[in-house]
Order: C-alpha cells, then sequence, then structure tokens
C-alpha cells in the first residue's frame, strides 16, 4: 500500500508542476513578484501612520502628518492594479521573447478600454461619464 506522499510525489506533483511551469502562470508570478517592491513602499507608510502607540498616532494626527503618511500609502496601493497588468504583459512577452516594453504598454491600454468609464454616485445614483473610477485600480 502506498502511503499519501508517495501517492501525492508520483501522481500529483508532475501534474502541478507542469501547470505551474507554464509560460502564463510563470508571467503572472513574475508581473506579481515585480509589485512587491510597490506593496511594501505602501505598507511602510501604513504603518507609521497607524503606529500601535497612541501618544505617536495623535502626534502625527495633531500635526498633520498622519494625512499625508494615509495619502502616500493610498497612492502606491492605488495603481497596484495598473501596475499589476503592466508587469504581467511584460513578463509575458519576456517569456515569448517578443518586445516586452511595447506588450507591457498594450496590456495597460486593454485594461483601460475594458474597465466602464463612468461612475454612479452613492448619495443621488447619478452616473458620472469620462471618469476612471479608483474602485478598479487598486488593491482597495
Amino acid at each position: 500500500m502506498m502511503s499519501l506522499q508517495t501517492i501525492l510525489e508520483q501522481k500529483v506533483l508532475p501534474k502541478v508542476m507542469a501547470f505551474v511551469n507554464t509560460k502564463t502562470i510563470q508571467a503572472i508570478k513574475d508581473g506579481f513578484s515585480a509589485t512587491i517592491g510597490l506593496t511594501i513602499v505602501g505598507s511602510i507608510f501604513l504603518l507609521i501612520a497607524n503606529f500601535p502607540y497612541k501618544p505617536i498616532v495623535e502626534f502625527l494626527t495633531k500635526t498633520g502628518w498622519r494625512a499625508y503618511l494615509l495619502q502616500a500609502n493610498n497612492a502606491t496601493y492605488n495603481i497596484l492594479a495598473l501596475a499589476s497588468v503592466f508587469t504581467i504583459g511584460y513578463y509575458y512577452a519576456k517569456h515569448e521573447k517578443i518586445e516586452a516594453l511595447n506588450s507591457g504598454v498594450l496590456s495597460l491600454v486593454s485594461f483601460m478600454v475594458l474597465i466602464n468609464h463612468f461612475h454612479i454616485l452613492p448619495a443621488s445614483s447619478e452616473r458620472v461619464d469620462g471618469v476612471i473610477p479608483a474602485a478598479y485600480l487598486g488593491a482597495l
């Protein structure tokens, strides 16, 4: 009788590895890995703004620095979707050995074409056209 580990190693693992090693999955992995720096920078601003020591948070709020720190956090997090779309397209093109920068820009333009360019105002339910809602651009 084969153990569970042996079954996993002989039957499941080769199929999983074949899937993981496809160009598409590798491009997604590399693209998200490229955005880690942006995520870390945003996280540092968030940690400083919400420091776990109340007098420091009160000081940051009173001096107005907390708003700047949160704005920096929002600026980094709110462009994560754009950065991810660009880097995934870029790395997919690199794996295919074609012009990577052009492909990254093309994937970014395709993303912008596909998202809705209107926003429904919550208070009045009025539709505003010609805008790009921030809900589609970031991690939040």
